[in-house]
């Protein structure tokens, strides 16, 4: 049965409206239609993680792209997505990888870890469509509230990932479930 969307899915989302509108762009869905009971009233969650955002070091940069749509093939299944920011790396002024033409960053508007697959599917997607090594991709979980920046340096490949998406699969087709 459908339920209605958590508070922090909510807040999550009118953030991701926020950044999207701020960089320019239209946002994909619109969240006053799925307004949780009583959370209508109370957006100072969301006037906190604006202010943290715009303290951050993003709220200057210029996207090269906002919720780049992406669709990657993974073993026999395609994944669709959108990768939150995608930034140019300015190399001389850089504390990325000297090899680094990009940076994918979600933004994470809750507290909870985040799984590093995400970003790793993110920085693949990236890659394969603009033709560059994946090495030149470097990939980041910002905590927006905290501020706390995550670059996982271990992500897995494509061989990996295709490998893990095909077991986890399996494993979700025996257990009766469904990828996402």
């Amino acid at each position: 049965m459908p339920r209605p969307p958590a508070a922090a899915a909510y807040r999550g989302t009118r953030f991701h409206q926020w950044v999207e509108a701020r960089f320019g762009q239209v946002p994909l869905i619109d969240a006053d239609g799925l307004v949780p009971e009583g959370e209508a009233e109370n957006e100072d969650d969301l006037v906190t993680l604006q202010q943290a955002f715009l303290a951050g070091p993003y709220a200057d940069r210029q996207p090269a792209a906002v919720e780049a749509p992406f669709h990657l093939v993974l073993g026999e299944q395609i994944l669709v997505g959108r990768i939150d920011a995608v930034y140019a790396v300015e190399p001389a002024s850089s504390t990325l990888p000297a090899d680094a033409r990009y940076e994918v960053v979600d933004w994470k508007t809750g507290h909870h870890p985040a799984d590093p697959l995400q970003l790793a599917l993110y920085r693949l997607a990236w890659a394969e469509l603009h033709q560059i090594p994946i090495e030149q991709v470097v990939a980041t979980f910002y905590y927006v509230a905290t501020g706390r920046i995550e670059r996982p340096d271990d992500l897995p490949d494509r061989a990996a990932l295709t490998q893990w998406w095909s077991g986890s699969r399996s494993q979700m087709i025996e257990r009766g479930t469904t990828p996402f």
